[in-house]
Order: structure tokens, then C-alpha cells, then sequence
């Protein structure tokens, strides 16, 4: 199965590393990042030159565009969406969850689900 990346899983890990830049896991994670459009302008190099453009300086109001155009790019390039994948997942592990939750759903579902970012409690079905 191809890995899933959505644009608002980029806008929300790319945020977080955008929010932390100034700390050793905001650098690490815009390394990292900065890594995987290296390697992958290797491969594809017209395409992805414009990609890496928003590493050079980071700004909030291109979080939307920059994920939209990698979502793009990785449509087009499972091996790109994998390690957008993986990197966003990763992010996410470091900097934790955040109001950005995204929860996905697919298939033919036989009883009740419960979809939530963080649930403190019990949750019960009558």
C-alpha cells in the first residue's frame, strides 16, 4: 500500500518544526527535511529546486503553499511520499500532538469507532 500524506498532515508538521526553528529539534527536523528534498533533487531535479525554496527562510505564510506543492510532489513519487511520511510522523513524535489532528477512516466499519486527538476519560457506547 502507498504511504499517505495529506496537506494538512505536512501544514501540521511542518509547523511545528517551523514553531520550534529556534530549538535543537526545530533545526533537526528542518535538516532532516531539508535532507529528503536534497535527495530527491537529485532524482527529479526541475521540480523539486522549487520545493526546497521555503527551507532557505522559513515563513508561517508559505506553511500552506509549501505543503500543497510537496503533496504535489509526492503524489507523482511514492519513494517522495514515504519519506514525507515518515518525516512528518517523526516530527510529530517529537514535538507531540497538537490541535492539528488528523484522523482517517477507510473501509467498511462494523461497529462503532471513535476518531479524537487526545481523550482524557472513559469512552463508552450505549
Amino acid at each position: 500500500m502507498d504511504p499517505i500524506i495529506t496537506v494538512p498532515m505536512l501544514v501540521s508538521a511542518l509547523t511545528k518544526a517551523l514553531d520550534s526553528a529556534a530549538g535543537e529539534a526545530g533545526k533537526k527536523a528542518w535538516s532532516a527535511l531539508s535532507t529528503l528534498l536534497t535527495k530527491h533533487r537529485r532524482q527529479t531535479p526541475n521540480e523539486a529546486d522549487a520545493a526546497a525554496a521555503p527551507l532557505l527562510r522559513p515563513d508561517p505564510r508559505d506553511i500552506e503553499p509549501f505543503a500543497q506543492h510537496l503533496a504535489t510532489l509526492a503524489v507523482a513519487d511514492p519513494a517522495l511520499a514515504q519519506s514525507l511520511h515518515d518525516w512528518a510522523a517523526e516530527t510529530a513524535r517529537t514535538f507531540g500532538s497538537s490541535e492539528n489532528t488528523v484522523n482517517t477512516l477507510s473501509g467498511t466499519v462494523h461497529g462503532n469507532v471513535v476518531q479524537a486527538g487526545n481523550i482524557s476519560g472513559s469512552v463508552s457506547f450505549s
